[in-house]
């Protein structure tokens, strides 16, 4: 995760909503600093799919625009 924190800083945006799953306590424990929205996936076994199903679904009822994915495959938990 450090990793991909500075890359995050050195873009624009207005916001970034984390989605978090199986690893989700250790993952907010290293993005504690970061005053954003975390979003957990209860249905977690269920694969990646079912996670950005349900970031999808999140910024489709807050009305946010859905941008990319980060998928951080590197990082050592």
């Amino acid at each position: 995760m450090p990793q991909l924190l500075p890359e995050l800083e050195c873009q624009i945006v207005e916001e970034v909503y984390f989605v978090l799953g199986a690893t989700a306590e250790k993952i907010k424990a290293q993005i504690s600093n970061y005053p954003d929205h975390i979003i957990e996936i209860k249905n977690w076994q269920q694969g990646i799919g079912s996670s950005i199903a349900c970031a999808l679904a999140y910024c489709k009822e807050n009305k946010l625009v859905f941008n990319s994915v980060q998928l951080p495959w590197s990082i050592n938990l």
